[in-house]
């Protein structure tokens, strides 16, 4: 499992970061925990709940995790949040160059 240097994570979850990591990494069930991660193939931010990466896929072909969210909409806001800063840092939308290079 790939992740983000300065993931983003929701301040719900914060005080919990290592922890939360650590429990990603080893696909432990937790029922209300979102990620938010680079797309496959285009410039573009996914939002998967947590349990989707227990899959047989994810496990062979792990997602670079962005952002970690304690809700759907909370994981939308952080999506808003992740644009701005790269607009603010790059001038552009290359996410996947934002991401990677950091």
């Amino acid at each position: 499992m790939h992740i983000f240097k300065r993931v983003y994570i929701s301040p719900a979850l914060s005080k919990e970061k290592k922890k939360l990591l650590w429990r990603l990494k080893h696909h432990v069930f937790m029922p209300s925990v979102y990620v938010v991660t680079l797309a496959a193939q285009q410039d573009l931010l996914e939002i998967y709940h947590s349990s989707l990466l227990k899959q047989k896929f994810y496990r062979e072909n792990p997602p670079f995790i962005v952002g970690i969210a304690e809700s759907h909409s909370a994981a939308v806001a952080m999506i808003q949040e992740i644009l701005m800063d790269v607009l603010r840092e790059t001038g552009g939308l290359d996410i996947q160059r934002y991401c990677r290079a950091s």
